[in-house]
């Protein structure tokens, strides 16, 4: 990549290697899925899936956990609950299948199995 000298170039050139940084230490197990919640500035969440669609959310980092105005145990507690209580029910069949849409098409990279551990 071609980076300027002007301090978006800088700034974009850091970006990129802290990417980098996390994609390698993703690939070689060294983060949990809870080390990444706390990294990205987005809202973080682990599905409980079977045969490709959602049956509850397993994790959800602080960031999502604060913007919900809820904890982390109280999310991890409701389950299949969760897409009650947070989404109009109306629109839980559209997220379920743009959830499905996104693991059909989706590329998946060869990351180390889950223990099921979120620390």
């Amino acid at each position: 990549m071609d980076f300027d000298r002007s301090p978006f170039g800088l700034k974009k050139l850091s970006l990129c290697h802290q990417l980098h940084e996390v994609q390698k230490n993703l690939q070689s197990g060294d983060y949990t899925i809870d080390d990444l919640g706390s990294i990205l500035p987005a809202s973080v969440m682990l599905h409980d899936m079977e045969n490709r669609l959602p049956l509850g959310l397993e994790y959800m980092n602080n960031w999502g956990c604060e913007i919900l105005g809820t904890s982390v145990d109280e999310i991890n507690a409701l389950g299949d609950a969760y897409y009650r209580k947070y989404f109009i029910k109306e629109e839980v069949l559209s997220i379920f299948k743009g959830i499905v849409d996104d693991l059909n098409t989706m590329i998946f990279l060869s990351f180390p199995p889950w223990n099921g551990k979120l620390i």
